[in-house]
């Protein structure tokens, strides 16, 4: 494994192991160097719940990054926590109204259709209209029309807005990433990122 590490230009390599205890839970990590496979870090400690052994993952991460820093001659000066986009979470509130601006749109063209199938042609033998109703029906169409293709223009640049900042916020990524990866009998631990 530190063979692999070496490979891939990583200082070490963390094991973990979270044993089940009839009263708890134990965890174990260490850090083993990519350079010479010595185990540069260890930390191991027991807990009494599901809740606990998460908050002692955290404990063990930074006890485990402490003391391999210092012993791989490495800095851990603090480094800013990245923010959280809302650009990602706005650009879906924007591409939805848009979405569904263009729906609505769609909606008054088809009902200004109807309006205009509704007014008989002459010598098509539909039912008579007055010149009134005909009118009527006209001005109704005419206005579904124009607010259904306001809708669509507006809509589909809202879409578009909304797509741009969905896309944009999905960008950012974590510094630093964990999971726990259960196999048959055992779990493994990852911890990946930029460090």
């Amino acid at each position: 494994m530190a063979e692999i590490a070496a490979a891939l230009g990583t200082d070490g390599v963390i094991f973990g192991q979270v044993g089940r205890l009839d009263d708890g839970f134990r965890l174990d990590l260490k850090v083993i160097s990519a350079k010479d496979a010595r185990i540069v870090s260890t930390f191991s400690q027991r807990v009494s719940s599901e809740g606990a052994l998460l908050d002692l993952m955290d404990q063990g991460a930074l006890a485990l990054a402490t003391e391999a820093a210092r012993e791989l001659g490495r800095d851990l000066a603090p480094r800013e926590t990245p923010k959280k986009s809302v650009m990602g979470p706005v650009g879906y509130a924007v591409g939805g109204a848009g979405l569904a601006s263009v729906i609505a749109g769609t909606v008054l063209l088809l009902q200004a259709k109807s309006k205009a199938d509704a007014i008989p042609v002459a010598g098509t033998g539909g039912p008579p209209l007055t010149l009134t109703e005909a009118e009527a029906l006209a001005s109704q169409g005419k206005t579904f029309q124009t607010v259904g293709w306001v809708c669509v223009i507006a809509g589909g640049a809202l879409l578009a807005t909304g797509t741009t900042l969905a896309v944009l916020g999905a960008r950012e990524t974590p510094t630093v990433a964990l999971s726990v990866d259960p196999t048959s009998g055992a779990a493994a631990l990852v911890v990946s990122g930029r460090f």
